[in-house]
């Protein structure tokens, strides 16, 4: 990236909330998993998978919807005289999880995935996807010591850093091609959502 701009920036309406709702998540060793982005004017325009980008090849992400007004994703430019990273931050508040999900948490915490993070404007945004993103921490909550009525779940944290913001993926990353324009998309959203309660 050239150190030059082209245009400047006006004050934009107020018609952008903030906050995030849904995390969409593939392995970092998924064959399917996204090997490379193309960004026009800001905004993902093609990507390849590992694999071709036929329909029985194109990588299956799994949803998790997160809870209200609980979960954030920030992003911090670290500079230096060698260059300009963004550190990526991602918390998720998943409460109410079962039996059945318990297990998936497990593997969350122990694999690196690639990650992409829907805002409340319904947004996707990709963090980085090259190194990728792990778990740093989190909690496992057990508010039910003080009520019958306080929730149980899921408290994770994931870090990433790359060279570039989180890519805007549009609010339809299944309509993304691949670099060969082909009508068959190159991600696919697992229509059965996980960590709901």
């Amino acid at each position: 990236m050239g150190c030059t701009i082209a245009t400047g920036k006006a004050i934009l309406c107020q018609n952008d909330v903030g906050g995030i709702d849904q995390i969409a998540l593939i392995s970092g060793i998924d064959a399917k998993r996204i090997k490379s982005v193309v960004v026009t004017s800001g905004i993902a325009a093609s990507c390849n998978t590992f694999t071709d980008s036929s329909a029985s090849s194109a990588g299956t992400w799994f949803k998790i919807d997160l809870d209200k007004y609980q979960s954030n994703f920030n992003q911090t430019i670290v500079t230096s005289d060698s260059g300009v990273a963004y550190q990526q931050d991602l918390e998720i508040v998943c409460r109410g999880v079962q039996g059945s999900t318990i297990e998936l948490f497990e593997e969350i915490v122990s694999g690196i995935w690639q990650i992409m993070v829907r805002d409340n404007n319904g947004i996707y945004y990709l963090m980085d996807f090259q190194k990728m993103a792990r778990c740093t921490g989190g909690t496992f909550i057990h508010n039910g010591d003080a009520a019958l009525s306080d929730p149980i779940g899921f408290t994770l944290t994931f870090s990433a850093m790359g060279l570039q913001p989180a890519i805007n993926m549009t609010a339809d990353p299944t309509a993304i091609k691949d670099t060969a324009a082909t009508p068959l998309a190159s991600i696919i959203l697992s229509e059965v959502q996980i960590g709901v309660a």
